[in-house]
């Protein structure tokens, strides 16, 4: 039997079984005197910026390898400057390379625009020896290629460890290429996908049979050597929009029977939204790929448009105009996920004119009052906007009869084991400036400035029960701004 030294190599210094601990020739130091790699390796993680980062490569030769490999961690191309720039500087630092788990590929010159062919760098003589370089890639995302050919193909299949892949506006029904990329990768496990750009739903249905007619072609692919596509994470963004995907992700091609984090994301439809008039079977994609899956998932995040107001600058009061929110409540789909242990609802605030809290509150008491998950443990809303103008009494806040359900919803019988309920607000406190004094002034003069700590007595009134329970946790960012 071949024995195993206790020391292995890793670049220029060398790795102990015993303890984990990274040696090299320098004298010990607090640097990494006896400091395990690994801890060195998590410490960086918390480092918010390069130059932190680049700070930390001079404590220690210890610490420089371990802060380039975070530094190295993630890159991105976007031109094929840039392919040779990373080429250029792998070629002379192997090691670096293998630091880099992380690509991210974009098209420059999309400009949020759909284009007729890929991005050309990739077909340039650099992109494939940068690729061939990145040997330990795990993640990979692609943003803006709107058309996917065999060059993209033959380049990325070179990634046999890919574990996770990232596709933004990228069309299914244009790149035929793509599905069978995807079920050429044996060790994907985590699968992101966002729709093509103006694919909203108001086009999908002006195309609605050249859609089914691509997704039921998509269903009927066969899996990669008779093993379908086992997912252990997927998300979904423009849910309301992408049937073709859905109905592909429910066929033969994938085993779904192992997801356990699932992410449904959807765009707003406009103030045109009662004017959309839907197919009775609109969604029963949708609702196919929750009956599959939602008996394994614990773990579900949720995003929904919240618009405030629409031209006429009459307020809502309700999310009635988002179609998917209304359809996952009406239909009670969300019953289907009884082994929940975390949701998380999320929202965009569009038009950026009132208080998305109303509306937010609304569809996550129409949401969750549907769910049957005994297990559940976390509920979070995130995203919440609170703006407060002068003439508005803050106190108002918690006038709101949406609190009361919330709070008797989340101390009821229906989630037994439920230890927190954390609610991230974003409270803009808008106070008017005189001309001719710089001072603040609004109509009481003790509310001049509102403090974080006033905000969380008032919310914490809202939900008196939750508050007993020690459910209630608040993360709050409050900007005072004043208004001339």
């Amino acid at each position: 039997m071949q024995k195993h030294s206790p020391i292995e190599s890793f670049g220029k210094y060398k790795w102990s079984n015993s303890g984990n601990i990274l040696v090299g020739n320098e004298a010990p130091s607090m640097g990494n005197a006896g400091l395990p790699f690994e801890l060195l390796m998590h410490i960086m993680k918390f480092v918010e910026t390069r130059e932190e980062l680049r700070d930390c490569s001079l404590v220690s030769q210890a610490w420089r390898v371990a802060a380039q490999g975070e530094i190295f961690s993630t890159i991105t191309i976007r031109t094929e400057w840039e392919c040779r720039f990373w080429e250029e500087k792998f070629t002379r630092s192997p090691d670096l390379a293998k630091s880099v788990h992380n690509l991210r590929l974009r098209d420059s010159e999309s400009h949020g625009s759909e284009h007729m062919k890929p991005p050309q760098y990739l077909a340039a003589g650099a992109a494939p020896r940068l690729l061939a370089q990145l040997t330990h890639v795990r993640s990979l995302s692609v943003d803006s290629f709107h058309l996917w050919g065999p060059v993209e193909r033959a380049l990325i299949l070179q990634f046999q460890s890919l574990e996770s892949l990232e596709l933004y506006n990228v069309s299914l029904r244009k790149s035929p290429d793509l599905p069978e990329l995807i079920l050429n990768l044996p060790q994907l496990t985590r699968l992101t996908m966002g729709q093509a750009p103006g694919r909203g739903i108001q086009n999908t249905l002006l195309d609605l049979q050249a859609t089914v007619e691509s997704g039921n072609q998509l269903r009927n692919l066969r899996p990669r050597i008779g093993i379908p596509q086992r997912l252990h994470f997927l998300c979904l963004y423009d849910v309301e929009a992408c049937l073709d995907t859905l109905m592909w992700l429910t066929g033969e091609a994938f085993d779904l029977s192992e997801v356990q984090e699932l992410c449904l994301f959807w765009l707003c439809f406009g103030d045109d939204a009662s004017e959309i008039s839907l197919p009775p079977d609109y969604f029963s994609a949708l609702d196919d790929l929750i009956r599959l899956i939602g008996g394994r998932v614990q773990v579900l995040h949720l995003g929904m448009p919240i618009y405030t107001e629409d031209e006429a600058g009459q307020a809502f009061a309700s999310n009635d105009y988002d179609v998917v929110c209304t359809h996952l409540a009406e239909s009670k789909l969300l019953a289907q996920f009884t082994d929940l242990r975390t949701i998380t609802l999320s929202y965009v605030d569009f038009d950026d004119c009132r208080d998305t809290l109303p509306v937010a509150l609304q569809a996550a008491v129409s949401l969750l009052s549907t769910l049957s998950a005994p297990r559940l443990q976390e509920i979070s809303l995130e995203e919440v906007d609170i703006k407060v103008d002068p003439s508005r009494n803050m106190y108002s806040i918690g006038t709101l009869p949406e609190w009361r359900e919330l709070d008797d919803l989340v101390t009821g019988n229906a989630f037994p084991l439920l230890r927190e309920v954390n609610i991230s607000l974003s409270i803009i406190c808008r106070t008017r400036q005189s001309y001719s004094t710089d001072v603040l002034m609004t109509e009481k003069a003790p509310d001049r400035i509102i403090t974080s700590e006033q905000l969380e007595s008032i919310l914490g009134a809202c939900m008196p029960k939750a508050v007993s329970r020690g459910l209630l946790s608040l993360d709050m960012y409050v900007d005072n701004v004043a208004e001339k």
